[in-house]
């Protein structure tokens, strides 16, 4: 392991891969199974460690409600609540943005966020939009540049 390497797990830790339950739709995250396999025994955790842990971390808080957790009430983002609260498209871009802001000021590992983007703008003129889109840019407690994509969060 290179010293990067090491203060890359040091800073962001390391935690077990999640896979979508169905690919084609939005059901949830399952464990991933497809971790290294010793002949004959069975499948393993997929481990992941450095920035995948920070991604998968904030991604899994971003498309949780906050506190619908009912193990930590505190965990999740209160952008479902924005959603559900705001009628107007400009009010609800910002209300989204400042939920998503919320939960990445909340992590340590996050040291400065740059941008956030949301995009909930219907695909065609006069049709419904019923998915968001959130693309979020940020530096991390190493001064790495890192971005993270969540598509597809229901709504509406």
């Amino acid at each position: 392991m290179t010293q990067t390497q090491h203060q890359r797990r040091r800073a962001f830790g390391r935690g077990i891969g999640l896979k979508p339950i169905d690919p084609e739709g939005d059901i949830g995250l399952d464990l991933d199974f497809s971790g290294p396999v010793a002949e004959g025994a069975p499948r393993d955790l997929r481990m992941i460690e450095g920035i995948d842990v920070l991604l998968q971390d904030l991604s899994v808080a971003l498309t949780t409600g906050l506190g619908t957790d009912p193990l930590n009430t505190t965990f999740g983002s209160g952008a479902f609540q924005a959603l559900a609260d705001q009628s107007d498209p400009f009010m609800r871009r910002e209300a989204v943005k400042v939920a998503v802001v919320s939960v990445l000021k909340a992590d340590p590992r996050v040291r400065r966020i740059l941008e956030v983007q949301v995009d909930d703008d219907p695909a065609a003129p006069g049709q419904r939009q019923t998915e968001l889109n959130l693309k979020v840019m940020f530096d991390t407690i190493l001064d790495e540049r890192a971005t993270l994509d969540v598509e597809g969060i229901p709504y509406g």
